[in-house]
């Protein structure tokens, strides 16, 4: 008799483990409600892989997440044509913040995501890009044309960190309201990500400083700037991780007279509550003329 043929098991996506070729990197914004307990899956085209390191919490507010498989040796890096990434449905801590997605093979990097903040969650739990809309790490220089711009502002942990006061971000002579999307005001531990036109900035050389600034409000509305990053056109062009920048409601009338006095003794015209509910991006140094050449 003949022996019986075995029937060939269904094709399951390796997991992944250290000793591969194949590294993928999520990072998660720094929100308090970023995080996420839920499944997430990435699929290269060979099948979704869950993303998981057993050793540790996964997408953790603002955490970098490195996660290695072995995608097998029929595996084509320059076949790779599409990127998705997707959550489960939402638990209780369901919604995630996805700031950025790389992917990398033997140590080149094989696609590298715009700058997202994208919230998985509800009905929009899917992250999907084309391989060739990867973000290229070239230095921004002077006369770059400003085609996009993404301002993400962070507000410190502390319970009276929050503030409903009109916050501004200032890049050269442009002003940019911060307004929150989801919430009336910016809360302790959140992040603020604006999306603002680019017509009044022509190339990257406008950016000449950065500053932020708020309003003047009633005496509980003090708000701790925790977190600035500035990109352009999908780059980092400034990134302050540990401003922890607290801003006052207003000065107190003593204050604001000797600061005037200052201000008028050195030639301003600034008043006291400007110069006082202002932070300024003091290590910021804008882009050359030309980038520097290789080493």
């Amino acid at each position: 008799s003949q022996p019986k043929t075995k029937t060939p098991a269904p094709f399951t996506p390796p997991q992944f483990h250290r000793r591969s070729g194949l590294k993928v990197v999520d990072r998660t914004g720094d929100d308090l409600d970023a995080g996420t307990d839920d499944k997430v899956t990435l699929d290269l085209g060979l099948g979704e892989w869950k993303l998981n390191n057993e050793d540790k919490n996964d997408f953790a507010p603002a955490a970098e997440d490195a996660f290695f498989g072995f995608p097998g040796h029929t595996f084509q890096p320059d076949k790779l044509t599409t990127v998705r990434v997707t959550k489960a449905e939402d638990s209780r801590w369901g919604n995630w913040l996805l700031q950025s997605v790389e992917v990398w093979y033997r140590g080149e990097c094989l696609f590298r995501s715009p700058c997202l903040f994208r919230w998985l969650e509800q009905d929009s739990r899917t992250w999907e890009a084309a391989v060739k809309a990867s973000v290229k790490d070239e230095p921004l220089k002077q006369s770059d044309p400003v085609k996009s711009l993404l301002v993400a502002v962070g507000t410190g942990a502390d319970p009276l960190a929050g503030t409903a006061d009109p916050v501004q971000v200032h890049l050269g002579k442009v002003s940019l309201p911060v307004k929150p999307t989801r919430t009336e005001r910016l809360d302790p531990h959140t992040l603020t990500v604006i999306r603002p036109a680019t017509a009044k900035l022509r190339t990257v050389g406008d950016l000449t400083d950065i500053r932020v600034t708020k309003s003047p409000g009633k005496p509980e509305t003090a708000w701790q700037l925790k977190s600035l990053a500035v990109y352009v056109n999908q780059q980092l062009l400034y990134e302050k991780k540990d401003a922890n920048a607290w801003l006052p409601a207003v000065a107190e009338e003593e204050d604001e007279a000797e600061a005037k006095g200052k201000a008028k003794a050195k030639g301003k015209g600034t008043s006291a509550a400007e110069s006082k509910l202002e932070w300024k991006a003091e290590d910021y140094k804008p882009p050359a003329a030309k980038p520097d050449a290789p080493k």
